[in-house]
């Protein structure tokens, strides 16, 4: 039973200071990068995570190199769904022109 707690007293700061932040494609990297006002580029978000949180991508195409290396621990980087997110490293952003 002590085990049990000590180990919960030592283990909770680990998830207490956790957040959860959002990357749209209709975002902007000058948001809080809530569920409501994403984040425009997973760089920034991934720039941004602390130790403990959750940077989950919604649905589209990022046309971005993304540098996972950031030495941070227990740290989550998911698709808002399976097969949803799609990274572009390689490639430039398709150029629009004017109608």
């Amino acid at each position: 039973m002590i085990k049990r707690l000590l180990l919960f007293l030592f283990a909770a700061p680990l998830f207490l200071h956790s957040a959860e932040y959002f990357v749209a494609t209709s975002g902007n990297d000058r948001s809080p990068g809530s569920e409501k006002a994403p984040w425009r580029t997973i760089t920034y978000g991934i720039n941004r995570l602390q130790e403990g949180d959750i940077l989950t991508i919604e649905p589209g195409r990022y046309f971005e190199s993304a540098d996972i290396r950031k030495k941070l621990k227990n740290v989550t980087i998911r698709a808002r769904f399976p097969r949803s997110v799609f990274l572009y490293g390689d490639k430039k952003a398709p150029r629009f022109k004017k109608a």
